[in-house]
């Protein structure tokens, strides 16, 4: 029989019914009509044929289920079960945390997800702990390593303690221990953004996990719109109904930082995030007081509560990052930093003291707003070059 290789295993088309396929020495792929791909080992104990579940592919590739495989056939070569395994390692206790874990909203969690937490384990947790049986991990251990790892990335240390937390936690549950050495271990790592911005990568993980977290409705689009337009989030979450204005989102001077009028391009997709304003005319209002517009911690403690659970898999940004991040994106797509200032509304530099006149850079804008707009897009189908639309084809 063919053995699996890595562009096959990608490659394999799901049919009307599940399927199986196999290369041997116990490894199968499951794949169902819906074309999720899972690994599987099959073994025999006694005179009883059993499976075991590996994990997802893409986020178990073909070289770490073949690991896991073999690790397993040794294992049921000694007549041992692994579903029966009531004292697992710290590596196979994490595969079946991965397999079970679900979202706050009680979906699976998504491939992006597991592929990244595979990555980061692998790096900096399995290779040290991951032969340890569970119960035997002391605190001093995780200490130690988490220390190990915030000398070279403290936000990366503060993303593992997080997770680690999370899996003794699960273990707790299943009582195969009874309590986490993660208890009364302080948080090792910090939480730095100065300066942060979503790579390409990123901001696909971000707005693909956004409608599966907590938050709800309308502060998921007030942090897409953010990304999407570059605004502040406090002028995002403030925007009114009389400042939607034709093809155009205009802010009063008052309601920007350097008291500037500032005017925004429309879309459709910025429109339909927007949504339908209340009674009093805020697209965002408060909870507590429909008169006003919702706090802007709204958003920043939304997004915080999401990366640390998990449902958004991502080092730590918060929603101005976002905003960082649209100027980055025009800056890779071409534009000049003079043309994404006046989008953004950045105070003009210089020493002349010259300021953005109000329609001056519609045109510009506008080509800016929907090259970002195509780039997103670009990124969510699955690549990372976003169509550039021609200016003619819009009116400023």
């Amino acid at each position: 029989m063919a053995r699996f290789t890595e562009k096959g295993v990608g490659n394999i088309k799901p049919k009307a019914k599940t399927f199986l396929k196999t290369e041997g020495e116990g490894l199968y792929l499951r794949v169902t009509p819906g074309g999720k791909k899972t690994w599987l080992h099959h073994y025999k104990i006694g005179s009883t044929r059993k499976w075991y579940t590996l994990g997802e592919y893409p986020a178990i590739g073909l070289k770490d289920a073949r690991e896991i495989n073999g690790k397993l056939s040794l294992q049921t070569g000694r007549g041992e079960d692994p579903a029966l395994n009531l004292n697992p390692t710290v590596e196979e206790m994490f595969i079946q945390w991965t397999d079970a874990a679900k979202s706050p909203k009680g979906k699976p969690w998504s491939a992006a997800h597991k592929r990244n937490l595979v990555y980061a384990f692998k790096a900096d947790i399995l290779p040290y702990i991951g032969h340890v049986k569970v119960e035997d991990v002391r605190k001093r251990d995780i200490r130690a390593l988490l220390e190990k790892v915030e000398k070279r990335a403290p936000n990366q240390a503060l993303q593992l303690y997080r997770r680690l937390k999370r899996l003794f936690n699960y273990a707790a549950e299943k009582d195969i221990i009874e309590s986490s050495p993660m208890a009364n271990l302080e948080p090792i790592g910090s939480q730095s953004t100065k300066d942060r911005h979503l790579s390409f990568n990123e901001i696909k993980t971000f707005l693909e996990a956004l409608p599966d977290t907590a938050m709800a409705p309308f502060t998921q689009n007030a942090l897409e719109l953010i990304i999407r337009t570059g605004q502040r989030p406090s002028e995002v979450l403030g925007a009114h109904q009389r400042e939607m204005q034709g093809q155009w989102w205009v802010l009063p001077s008052n309601r920007t930082k350097n008291g500037l009028e500032h005017r925004v391009p429309l879309t459709e997709k910025i429109i339909e995030l927007f949504g339908t304003a209340n009674k009093h005319g805020f697209f965002f209002p408060s909870l507590n007081d429909p008169k006003k517009p919702t706090n802007h911690n709204t958003t920043s403690q939304g997004l915080r509560r999401a990366i640390d659970n998990g449902s958004i898999p991502l080092e730590p940004f918060t929603p101005h990052d976002l905003r960082r991040s649209a100027a980055t994106v025009l800056a890779e797509i071409g534009f000049s930093d003079e043309v994404i200032g006046a989008t953004l509304n950045h105070k003009k530099r210089g020493v002349t003291g010259e300021v953005y006149s109000l329609y001056k850079y519609d045109s510009e804008k506008r080509k800016a707003i929907v090259s970002l707009e195509r780039k997103i897009e670009g990124i969510l189908s699955g690549g990372s070059d976003g169509e550039v639309v021609n200016l003619a084809t819009y009116r400023s």
